[in-house]
Parts: C-alpha cells; structure tokens; sequence
C-alpha cells in the first residue's frame, strides 16, 4: 500500500494534495487580480481588439452564422504582431506592484521570476492557475520577439481565465 495514501487514511490530505489545495490570503489574492489587470491594460495599449476576445466560448450560431463582414473576418483588428518587450514591461510592472504591496520581497537585479513562477508561489505549481500562466508565457515567447495575433488572443484569454479562477478564490 502507497505510503502517502495510508497518511491521507489517517490524518487527511496528503502533504502534496495539501499543497495543491491552498488558497493565498485575500490581501495576496486582491494584489494578483490588480496586477493581472494592469497585465491586461497592456493589451489595449498595443492596440489589441480585447472585446473580440471578451467571449472566447462563444460560437456563431447556425451554419450561415457569421462573425464580422462576409467572410468572418473583421477589419477592426489593429496590428497583426505585437513586441514581446512590451509583455514583459506589463509583468515587471505586476512584479513591482506586488513588491511595493509587500507580497513578495525585493529582488536582485539577478533575480527575474517569470509570471508563472509568481503564480506557483502562492498557489501551487499543480494549481490549475499555475497551468494556465505557464501556457501564458508559451503564448508570448514570440519569434523574434514578436508575438503574433493569434499566440496575443490565446494569452488574453488565457488572463482572463486566471483572473476568473483568482476572482473565484477570493470569494471563498
């Protein structure tokens, strides 16, 4: 018999089931939502149409159903590739919001943790938020430094859904 299924018999959650679980405090929770949405700002400064983002689950009804104009495709758009360096400006400004609200401390100029690194910190790395900030990043690394439209539509939502889950923690 497993040795971490015994102890879960016995005293509840296992140590790694305990750690999966946990939840930040309210004040932690309240600093990544603001951080996320500053995160987020960035997207319309870039010119990014975020409201054709709002829904990603949302489909055209019907088999005729369409999007925008007559082949789906929309002419509000803006640019079609965006500069990586702006993200990471957005997340080092998230960092700093988080060191100036005392949630983590002061880093070296060595020292640059990575969006999902932060998430992981206060979730777990097998924390669903965690999963989501590290397709995140997969979505901006960019060729080039560029990010193309469709990796920027894949991390917007990808925020959006993190800041749902991180919404619904703080309710609990």
């Amino acid at each position: 018999m497993d040795w971490e299924k015994s102890l879960s018999s016995i005293g509840g959650p296992t140590v790694k089931a305990r750690k999966a679980m946990r939840r930040p405090p309210r004040k932690i929770l309240g600093a990544l939502l603001d951080g996320l949405a500053e995160i987020k700002a960035n997207w319309e400064l870039e010119g990014f149409p975020t409201s054709n983002v709002e829904s990603p689950q949302e489909e055209p009804q019907g088999e005729g159903a369409e999007v925008d104009g007559e082949d789906g495709d929309s002419e509000d758009f803006g640019p079609s590739v965006f500069d990586r360096e702006d993200i990471e400006i957005a997340i080092d400004v998230f960092i700093s919001h988080l060191v100036q609200e005392g949630i983590i401390r002061k880093l070296g100029p060595s020292e640059r943790p990575s969006l999902s690194d932060i998430v992981e910190r206060f979730f777990s790395e097998d924390h669903e938020i965690s999963k989501k900030a590290r397709e995140f990043e997969e979505h901006i690394k960019g060729y080039f430094d560029l990010v193309g439209y469709d990796d920027m539509q894949q991390a917007y939502g990808l925020l959006l859904e993190m800041t749902g889950m991180i919404q619904t923690e703080a309710k609990a």
